[in-house]
């Protein structure tokens, strides 16, 4: 059995998400806090390795609640790969994927940068208030 790669969301040409205030909630950045889960003003995140969206859950850990619908513009976001991540890794006889080195394939969406790799615009920095 041949495994496909899992593939990049839906959205119109050229956009990762489906709306402005989606993408400029992703893309904020804040002086005071370097990653997503310690700021109270950044309420989703995006998953590029699942292909999903959700509402952190701010209470100390890197918690979200996946969402099936976009907040600001109503658009359905797209499934979940998580389940099927799983499976295919399983069939790969991965076990316990998130402790043993996997395919390079299952680490991310292709096209989509990891979260140590964006370069945020200084345009962008807000401090928390």
């Amino acid at each position: 059995m041949t495994l496909n790669p899992l593939s990049l969301s839906q959205f119109p040409e050229g956009q990762r998400h489906c709306c402005q205030p989606m993408a400029e909630m992703l893309n904020y950045y804040c002086e005071q806090h370097s990653e997503p889960f310690e700021c109270p003003d950044r309420l989703i995140f995006y998953s590029a390795k699942f292909d999903e969206y959700g509402i952190i859950i701010h209470d100390g850990s890197s918690v979200y609640s996946v969402i099936g619908f976009c907040p600001w513009c109503g658009a359905k976001l797209p499934e979940s790969k998580h389940d099927r991540w799983l499976v295919e890794l399983d069939q790969l006889e991965f076990q316990n994927p998130t402790d043993q080195d996997i395919p390079a394939a299952y680490l991310t969406m292709p096209g989509i940068k990891q979260k140590n790799e964006v370069a945020y615009p200084q345009a962008h920095s807000l401090p928390c208030e």
